[in-house]
């Protein structure tokens, strides 16, 4: 029996058949599948599928992002809600399925993908390595008493996520600019965000009405165990998204004036801005937690490595041999060279090999996971020179990743 692969149409039947298949494989919850069915009209495209006679078995959803790598942004394919009802499970749909979504971002010049696994095993046989995951610190909001006050000539404004996205939109996009692995967001995915979304948005203004940072968050519960030994008040879903020291010193003075009500802030740690111990006071230790496991993978290597900045020197060229069993188009002879400072690369099928190296391999070096000695170690690279390590270090050392988006 054939199986069919195809993108989801706007249809009432496909998007209820959609629903049906997360909520046996997830146990999605109802809020959830209705916010859904209410955003469907606007991001079906970005939802792949499996059928057999008519009735789908298998899907994948498919979001377009654009990612900072190595401090260039790059189109990015976000894997998620991958799933197989059991009968048709272990047949192979879902490694076709995945083939068909590498296809399919490969055309649409998507040339990066990233995924939250519920097994990172099962999507290393896809190609993906592992990245560290996104952080969190708990914190509670007394330690923040040091910004009691707001910075002077500062002013906050606090609204649902909804009427500000404009300027959320705007913070955000400038605090991802600033570490390696954040994500910009299309318009489609801001709007399924924001619609019908609890969230709320504080915005942040200088002395000159200018817009300096913006923090949007949920609360849940209320004190330390007023209403029970489970139940304490908290401010979780943060975005954290200051452009200045002014308008972040704001932003922790608006989590303070919480102190009363929650006694739980859960904020994200982002690389560039991970100095919290010089931030907070009264406390001992903290604890830290971390989202599920990041994984990435180079879709197209060809475009992948255009613009990255590199040390300007004279190395003269590297020349790599790419294997990677799925994507055919990624197999071949890769020349690498750097000029004014910047990458370049192109295939040259008759060029003379300097080394081999994994798709694997090659991913964890674009995005700074691993060092050229683990790569190696690895076996995800082998035949090459001491001296082309070197200048694969250089132009590759590791890198702090985080990846802001969870799909």
């Amino acid at each position: 029996m054939s199986i069919i692969f195809r993108v989801a149409k706007e249809d009432e039947k496909e998007r209820d058949a959609l629903i049906s298949l997360f909520k046996y494989a997830y146990d999605e919850p109802a809020p959830a599948l209705e916010h859904f069915k209410k955003c469907f009209e606007v991001i079906y495209k970005e939802h792949y599928l499996g059928s057999i006679k008519n009735e789908i078995v298998t899907c994948l959803r498919c979001i377009p992002m654009e990612q900072n790598i190595r401090g260039v942004f790059k189109k990015c394919g976000g894997i998620g809600m991958v799933a197989t009802y059991p009968e048709e499970r272990r047949k192979g749909y879902c490694r076709d399925l995945m083939r068909y979504s590498y296809e399919k971002m490969h055309s649409d010049n998507i040339v990066v993908s990233n995924l939250t696994p519920f097994k990172d095993s099962f999507y290393m046989q896809f190609g993906y390595v592992n990245a560290k995951p996104h952080q969190f610190i708990e914190i509670n909001p007394l330690w923040l008493d040091k910004w009691k006050t707001l910075p002077n000539g500062y002013r906050l404004k606090r609204m649902k996520i909804s009427e500000g996205l404009k300027e959320l939109r705007d913070c955000q996009e400038f605090s991802v600019s600033k570490f390696n692995g954040g994500v910009k967001r299309f318009d489609k995915r801001w709007e399924e965000i924001v619609k019908d979304s609890p969230a709320w948005l504080v915005i942040v203004y200088n002395s000159k009405n200018e817009i300096k940072g913006a923090m949007h968050y949920n609360v849940t519960g209320y004190g330390d165990q007023f209403f029970g030994e489970d139940v304490v008040g908290r401010m979780g879903r943060i975005g954290f998204f200051p452009k200045t020291l002014g308008a972040k010193h704001a932003l922790f003075h608006y989590m303070y004036l919480h102190a009363e009500q929650l006694v739980k802030v859960f904020l994200p740690i982002y690389p560039s801005q991970d100095n919290f111990q010089s931030w907070i006071q009264g406390h001992i230790k903290t604890k830290i937690e971390q989202h599920f496991i990041s994984m990435v993978r180079i879709i197209t290597v060809e475009t992948v490595f255009d613009k990255i900045p590199v040390p300007e020197a004279n190395y003269g060229d590297i020349n790599i041999e790419i294997e990677d069993p799925i994507c055919a188009w990624n197999n071949g002879i890769l020349k690498l060279w750097e000029e004014g400072g910047i990458l370049h690369s192109k295939f040259y099928p008759h060029e003379t090999l300097d080394a081999k190296i994994t798709i694997e391999g090659l991913t964890a070096l674009l995005y700074g996971t691993m060092t050229v000695e683990e790569v190696e170690y690895f076996d995800w690279m082998t035949n090459v020179t001491s001296e082309d390590k070197e200048i694969l270090a250089t132009w590759f050392p590791r890198k702090e990743y985080c990846c802001t988006e969870f799909f």
